[in-house]
């Protein structure tokens, strides 16, 4: 059986247990897809959804980058738009919280 015959894996099929090399690179591939595919559906969120992550992209890339995006990603399981909603909670919350100055 070939590898284009089998099944993609998952970006959890490391934590399943398949640890070669070649799946490290499907794996990396596929984080990179959800992300691009994260950010494209933020891209589709009404501003005031969006409005904290926005302001935070802003004044400190460095701390929304795409490994920040990636611990949504996995917290809801590579589910795209469960990622998305818990991302903008997330920033919402933490708006509220501190304030526009501290967060």
């Amino acid at each position: 059986k070939s590898a284009a015959d089998s099944p993609p894996l998952s970006p959890c099929a490391f934590r399943e247990g398949a640890r070669n090399s070649s799946t490290r690179v499907v794996e990396a591939e596929a984080e990179t897809e959800a992300i691009r595919a994260l950010k494209e559906e933020l891209s589709n969120v009404p501003h005031d959804g969006k409005s904290a992550l926005v302001h935070m992209q802003r004044v400190a890339p460095d701390l929304v980058d795409d490994d920040h995006m990636l611990l949504f990603l996995r917290a809801e399981d590579f589910n795209v738009q469960l990622a998305l909603n818990r991302l903008c909670r997330h920033w919402s919350q933490r708006y509220k919280i501190f304030g526009p100055e501290k967060y």
